[in-house]
């Protein structure tokens, strides 16, 4: 019960490869990513990429720039994928070419961390006796999503094994990711998929 009411998530963010394009964005892109990210759908968000009024990559900074802003208090992503700008600006460079785009082109999502990304973010589960632990491929539906041009955004915290292992943890805690908390105050934060309600809810990421 000590550990799952720290404070402190035990590992920090890795902002630095975001750095200068947060630093990048326009008023006019964090108004509207924000708006989208608060009130849109995906279909909403494929239309501002389509008018040519944000990018990929702009859409993916705004993401992290709320990731930096506020989830020091909800501990909802434990890690960032360091490749996600790269990912988006290649989607932005594919999608004038494409007669048909899929719904998810440019769409950053979190994933839980017990779905394996064949990259370099770790998949922990988020216990201690994972931690540094890299999957060799990408799990099926990650495989699905990178086919359909999805952004994988990042990592999220979780209950520790998904509560496969005990029933009994606190809900949303995990120790590489400390208490998940809820955004909209002290509400049950739902187990296994707590930090990718928190993400959702929070405006992290659409998906």
């Amino acid at each position: 019960q000590q550990l799952a009411n720290t404070r402190n998530r035990r590992e920090p963010l890795n902002f630095v490869p975001f750095a200068a394009a947060i630093s990048a964005l326009t008023s006019h892109q964090i108004a509207l990513a924000n708006a989208l990210l608060e009130h849109g759908t995906v279909l909403d968000i494929q239309t501002a990429f389509r008018d040519g009024q944000l990018t990929s990559k702009a859409f993916v900074a705004c993401c992290v720039r709320r990731i930096q802003q506020y989830d020091a208090r909800l501990n909802s992503v434990v890690e960032l994928n360091p490749d996600a700008l790269i990912a988006a600006s290649a989607a932005d460079k594919e999608r004038p070419q494409l007669t048909i785009i899929p719904p998810l082109h440019g769409i950053p999502i979190l994933l839980k961390d017990n779905i394996d990304t064949g990259d370099e973010m770790q998949t922990t589960a988020g216990a201690a006796v994972l931690m540094g632990t890299y999957a060799a491929d990408d799990a099926f539906l990650v495989t699905r999503l990178r086919e359909n041009g999805a952004i994988i955004l990042g990592k999220n915290n979780l209950s520790e094994w998904a509560f496969w292992m005990s029933s009994d943890g606190a809900s949303g805690y995990s120790f590489r990711g400390g208490q998940t908390r809820n955004p909209y105050g002290k509400f049950d934060v739902g187990g296994s998929r707590s930090g990718s309600g928190v993400s959702v809810a929070a405006g992290f990421a659409p998906l």
